[in-house]
């Protein structure tokens, strides 16, 4: 990450922080901006827990060329609701209707079988 000069997002313009090895095992979550854009390295995601938890909630799909684990729509519901932030709300009404679109087209695909 050093080349993309990794910097605590939200904090004052030039205070110290050094983005390194250290730094990541005494730390959990980290909300970092770079040269490249924002980027969270999470240690543990609310609602749903560590890395072995959240992967359990996630589906591998290919994009770019490149095969990536992404949230579930109901593992990002819950991490969401736990979250508990009041920017999330739209958010979670909108994967709310997701889900119920979701779910209503498998009922309709299940039928037709």
């Amino acid at each position: 990450m050093k080349p993309f000069r990794p910097r605590l997002r939200g904090t004052p313009k030039g205070l110290p922080f050094a983005f390194d090895e250290e730094t990541i095992r005494r730390g959990l979550n980290f909300t970092l901006s770079t040269d490249l854009g924002d980027i969270d390295f999470l240690g543990e995601v609310a609602g749903l827990g560590d890395f072995k938890a959240v992967r359990a909630e996630s589906r591998l799909m290919d994009q770019f060329g490149r095969q990536f684990y992404v949230l579930t729509v109901e593992g990002l519901l819950r991490a969401k609701r736990a979250a508990g932030r009041k920017k999330d709300e739209e958010g979670i009404h909108m994967l709310e209707s997701l889900r119920a679109m979701e779910l209503k087209r498998r009922s309709s695909d299940a039928k037709n079988s």
